[in-house]
């Protein structure tokens, strides 16, 4: 089974409008094993798709929706990052506007942003594997994007649990 255009984004529903920046506060997924900043506290949602059981933890905010999840992968699995964000354009009926490898607690993350038109805005962020573990930060909104300093702490703030 190879992972390409496996995506979390589907089970996260963003809203638009306007607004300021969050309010964040650390939140920590024991499950998961990792910590992250969140505007609010984030609601827990789990999907299974392609046998695989995908965790989302996402918080609304006036002008869309932070959020962060994982899914375990069986060891061996290859899995197709530059994949995943072109699933998260298609699935959004966007297009891919940047996309570069980044590091994340060590490891190979692409971080990307999409012009999304399915709802209108943009969605930034970031995909990796740590120890079997695909894990997906983003935000998504009308006015969010990869260069915000708002975004920029939210996706820095990722940090894996001893």
């Amino acid at each position: 089974m190879r992972l390409a255009p496996v995506t979390f984004f589907l089970v996260v529903v963003t809203t638009v409008g306007c607004g300021g920046s969050p309010n964040f506060t650390e939140f920590s997924s024991p499950e998961g094993k990792f910590t992250i900043l969140m505007p609010g506290t984030p609601e827990k949602k789990t999907q299974d798709a392609l046998g695989l059981k995908l965790v989302m933890y996402g918080a609304n905010v006036r002008n869309g929706a932070y959020a962060a999840g994982y899914a375990d992968i069986p060891p061996g699995t290859p899995v197709d990052l530059h994949g995943a964000v072109d699933g998260i354009a298609k699935g959004q009926a966007g297009k891919i506007l940047s996309e570069k490898d980044v590091t994340v607690e060590g490891a190979t993350a692409r971080e990307f942003e999409v012009e999304s038109t399915k709802p209108k805005g943009h969605v930034a962020g970031r995909v990796f594997v740590i120890n079997n573990r695909l894990y997906q930060i983003f935000a998504a909104g009308s006015n969010l994007r990869l260069a915000d300093a708002d975004i920029q702490k939210f996706l820095d703030s990722f940090k894996l649990k001893k």
